[in-house]
């Protein structure tokens, strides 16, 4: 979703310095944007404690190697949430 997009970024930003125009899909976490699995945890557990979030567990997100995987993922993730929320 374009709107996580924006707060995974944003988050990125705040947490890791990182500008956000290296924040495209591409990016790889590791080699591109320097951040490793702790750094990866930190954020997950940021984004998971806002308002109305997922619950985000980190090893669903360990194989994620770009910003692109990680929205891809999450979106994921929702998804189910809101079907189960349906159902």
């Amino acid at each position: 979703s374009e709107q996580f997009g924006e707060k995974l970024r944003g988050r990125l930003t705040a947490m890791f310095g990182l500008e956000q125009s290296r924040l495209v899909d591409g990016a790889d976490l590791r080699d591109d944007l320097g951040l490793d699995s702790i750094d990866l945890i930190d954020l997950l557990s940021a984004l998971g404690s806002e308002p109305g979030a997922p619950e985000l567990v980190p090893e669903d997100f360990l194989d994620c190697r770009t910003v692109g995987d990680l929205l891809e993922r999450y979106t994921a993730i929702v998804t189910v949430e809101t079907q189960h929320e349906v159902a």
